[in-house]
């Protein structure tokens, strides 16, 4: 699980206190980025 993690987390820098997307393109890539965790079996 880290090993993914590291090679795809998403390019995002994190935000105190805030953790919904800014805008409708953070919102795609977050989606992408849960679709491949699904898709590799996390």
């Amino acid at each position: 699980m880290r090993a993914f993690v590291v090679g795809h987390a998403p390019g995002r820098a994190a935000r105190a206190g805030v953790r919904s997307p800014e805008n409708a393109e953070e919102l795609a890539e977050l989606r992408r980025w849960i679709a491949a965790l699904f898709e590799a079996g996390y």
